[in-house]
């Protein structure tokens, strides 16, 4: 039972994210779950609500799994997918459909399960605060179509929506699709880090030896292919016994067609093929929980993402540890990083460009590497932290009372 003592929010994923390790996960899921634990701290009363399957969640944790059919949608959109003309564009306009009457009944289930709960704070579901607008912020940790539903067709009322946008960027290419909005209806809220578990590390910098990492998916957009580009560069530079690599994570095929499957498996192959080179280790997964042992284990993360990246979590749990990243400037990078105060922005987006940094900062030497560590830190703790975000979600909440 709700404790009618509390204020009470209700928090809900959007539902094509199919599984949900507490341990493990990370992206829009471990910011949900931050913000979860979050409204817990600040003495809300809450229920997370999701499509996913849970794996090693607390105890502690209300929970409530809903009903979407996404092995279903998966079908009509291989089906949208095929090469028989009127099949891909009969089964396009099935799909459409399909996928808009199931997001309305993942909602009403929504709407009628934590109906006597004071706030909803959704993930991009915003048909959720076109319903119930009085009491709903909408987060949007990217801008993919859900995030348009049923826009054209209740416009008002989806002009009336609080959204709160995990960067400024992301909130510019929202007001560039939709600037009928107001201002005041749209806010940016930076995502968090935990600075107690994401540690700076006590190991100093060798001065002869530069240790570079990644960490994340194995996909285009986050710069794979420039990471392998990067990696065979130096090994055919005079440096290469001066650096190692340790690449972390891989491909993620659990939502993609057979087509994507068959093009992230060669990205894949690309990856693995760089164990040749003595300076490289791919360690695959890491859990969560581990990532920060990762962190201080490196000199640079390496961030090579090249599309429009909303916020990139792996940038402040890196330099929340101490660790100053390199990343090309897009997206919202340049919210993160000061250039050459807490890491180093790549201005031309080439690998070459990418290797050159990489090759001054290992002529830096290790006290100007110890200053831009302590700088990361101290961005995190300024403008990063839990502490930072609780305030803030706090206002908003109080807001749209």
């Amino acid at each position: 039972m709700m404790d009618k003592t509390k204020r009470s929010v209700a928090v809900l994923l959007r539902p094509d994210i199919r599984k949900i390790d507490f341990e493990c996960t990370a992206g829009t899921e471990r910011v949900a779950i931050s913000d979860l634990q979050l409204l817990n701290q600040l003495h809300f009363s809450t229920l997370y609500c999701s499509a996913a399957q849970l794996r090693n969640w607390p105890t502690s944790m209300r929970l409530c799994q809903l009903f979407y059919p996404n092995a279903f949608l998966d079908l009509l959109n291989k089906a949208s997918c095929s090469r028989n003309r009127f099949i891909r564009r009969t089964f396009a306009i099935i799909y459409f459909f399909a996928t808009r009457v199931f997001e309305m009944l993942y909602v009403f289930q929504f709407i009628f399960v934590c109906r006597k709960f004071d706030y909803y704070y959704v993930f991009q579901v915003p048909l959720v605060g076109i319903l119930a607008q009085k009491k709903t912020l909408v987060m949007c940790q990217d801008l993919g179509p859900r995030t348009f539903y049923f826009s054209t067709l209740f416009t008002k009322r989806f002009q009336q929506i609080c959204f709160v946008f995990c960067s400024l960027a992301l909130k510019k290419l929202f007001i560039a699709s939709k600037p009928s909005i107001p201002e005041n209806q749209l806010s940016v809220l930076h995502n968090n880090v935990d600075t107690d578990i994401f540690i700076k590390k006590s190991v100093g910098f060798n001065k002869r030896h530069l240790r570079l990492g990644y960490v994340g998916t194995w996909s285009t957009e986050k710069g794979i292919n420039v990471l392998v580009d990067v990696v065979k560069r130096a090994n055919q530079s005079d440096i290469a016994k001066h650096m190692s690599f340790i690449i972390a994570g891989d491909i993620d095929i659990w939502d993609r067609s057979d087509w994507e499957k068959e093009h992230l498996a060669g990205l894949q192959r690309k990856v693995l093929s760089l164990r040749k080179y003595r300076n490289v280790s791919i360690v695959g997964k890491i859990p969560y929980r581990n990532l920060s042992d990762f962190y201080q284990s490196i000199d640079y993360l390496l961030f090579p993402s090249v599309w429009e990246e909303p916020f990139g979590n792996v940038l402040i749990e890196a330099m929340s540890s101490g660790t100053p990243a390199i990343a090309f400037s897009i997206g919202a990078t340049s919210e993160v990083i000061d250039n050459y105060i807490n890491g180093i922005i790549v201005k031309t987006k080439t690998s070459r460009a990418f290797s050159q940094e990489i090759e001054r900062q290992y002529l830096l030497g290790p006290a100007k590497r110890e200053r831009l560590s302590n700088n990361a830190r101290e961005k995190v703790l300024a403008q990063f932290s839990q502490s930072a975000r609780a305030k803030k979600l706090l206002s908003y909440f109080q807001r749209i009372s």
